[in-house]
């Protein structure tokens, strides 16, 4: 074997076939940065909360943009898969209210950050963010985007199809800003 581990007291030794030896430390507890020592229970901060509803919002975007893509191509879930009646243009309404919702909330929990002093500025144009601004920017233009297809979506009827279809198509752009963000 390249490599053979034995386990020494709060330390573990590795050795390898050339004979060279390295201790690296066993810890047991636990590694967040904010943990001063052994036992100590971990503290969700307000960037680790922004960060799960972050990614709440992710999932609630692709089961949005998967359901819409359903509704395109004319799915039928009662000719083909479930064969039960299910509206999958409410179940795209409202996973796109709760998206919306995660959204606003996502920027808002830094607010309350004890580690980085954000502002409401700081949220609304992240371009003087105390941290990542670039990235920041980037996540709230695909924020934007997305409450932009969401409020023409009420005036649908109104603007007329192919134009709320052109507004509707700014989700894939925001998904990409999205994904960038969220690296």
């Amino acid at each position: 074997a390249l490599f053979r581990v034995t386990n020494a007291k709060k330390c573990s030794t590795v050795q390898r076939s050339v004979g060279l030896r390295e201790q690296v430390p066993l810890r047991l507890d636990s590694v967040h940065p904010t943990s001063k020592g052994h036992g100590e229970q971990q503290r969700m901060t307000a960037l680790d909360l922004s960060a799960d509803v972050g990614l709440l919002s992710v999932f609630l975007a692709t089961a949005n943009i998967c359901l819409g893509l359903l509704i395109a191509v004319r799915y039928s879930p009662s000719r083909l898969w479930p064969h039960r009646r299910v509206n999958i243009f409410a179940v795209h309404t409202w996973t796109a209210y709760f998206l919306m919702t995660s959204l606003l909330i996502h920027p808002v929990i830094l607010l309350f950050s004890t580690q980085t002093r954000w502002r409401l500025l700081d949220l609304a144009l992240p371009m003087w963010s105390p941290v990542q601004p670039i990235e920041n920017t980037i996540g709230a233009v695909s924020l934007y985007l997305i409450a932009v297809v969401v409020l023409t979506s009420y005036f649908r009827v109104r603007i007329g199809r192919h134009r709320w279809k052109l507004f509707h198509y700014l989700v894939y752009v925001a998904g990409v800003g999205t994904f960038i963000h969220g690296i």
